[in-house]
């Protein structure tokens, strides 16, 4: 089920602060709803899961590495398959990596919010 933000679920506590700037002066504070999950939040959690595996991984030139951890992350099973697909025809780290940002990253990518 999605989720929307709710301002109000903040206002009744429900939120989380992960980050506030110190004092004094203008104070500047990141709050998080745990309970959101329309589709940007979705798309959040699909890019930082193919981060998280790519670190662990540690091997930014290897183009297995992001075709594995796209395969395993977060992301619609749709945009798993489709990049599967196009960049199983790519044979260096670069072609992967400009395949993944025009499907995942980039404005007008078939797998970015409002696409």
């Amino acid at each position: 089920m999605t989720h929307r933000f709710d301002p109000l679920r903040c206002a009744r506590g429900k939120c989380k602060v992960l980050f506030q700037t110190p004092q004094p002066g203008d104070r500047f504070a990141l709050i998080v709803d745990p309970a959101v999950n329309d589709e940007t939040a979705q798309w959040a959690d699909c890019l930082a899961s193919v981060t998280q595996c790519v670190d662990t991984a540690g091997r930014f030139d290897d183009p297995g590495v992001l075709r594995r951890c796209v395969s395993k992350s977060q992301c619609p099973s749709a945009c798993r398959q489709r990049f599967a697909t196009i960049a199983a025809k790519a044979d260096d780290a670069k072609a992967v990596w400009q395949l993944f940002e025009q499907q995942f990253v980039h404005r007008g990518g078939i797998c970015v919010p409002g696409g």
